[in-house]
């Protein structure tokens, strides 16, 4: 079974924002990664990629959702991918990275204590 293959270009101008730009770009860098991330585990969670027919086939990619996320590197535009017709009774598709409400991402320490990536602690 094939699924969503990461997507060589966005990967390409992650990696050229970092050539030349360095720490400056790191934002945008992330924000490509984490986007396309999310994209390869709707595909994981349809079981299929986008055009993919398969017999395993759960739903369809129903587009996205812009979100916008503060972290210590800036705001994020986010491209959250929808999933549309899942089986009846099937659990709602949202990426493992995200949380769903929150308006900063939090981090988890080794011992289990949360704080704000947008706070100015480390």
């Amino acid at each position: 079974m094939t699924h969503h293959e990461p997507d060589s270009t966005m990967i390409a101008i992650a990696l050229e924002l970092l050539t030349e730009n360095g720490l400056e770009e790191v934002g945008s860098v992330v924000q490509i990664l984490i986007n396309e991330a999310m994209q390869l585990e709707r595909s994981a969670f349809l079981e299929a990629g986008p055009h993919e027919r398969t017999e395993d086939r759960r739903g369809y990619g129903g587009g996205f959702r812009a979100k916008r996320r503060k972290t210590r590197l800036g705001e994020l535009d986010l491209k959250i991918p929808r999933v549309r017709n899942l089986p009846e009774g099937a659990d709602p598709f949202y990426p493992k990275a995200l949380e769903r409400g929150e308006r900063s991402w939090t981090r988890r320490s080794p011992s289990g204590e949360t704080g704000s990536w947008a706070s100015a602690d480390t």
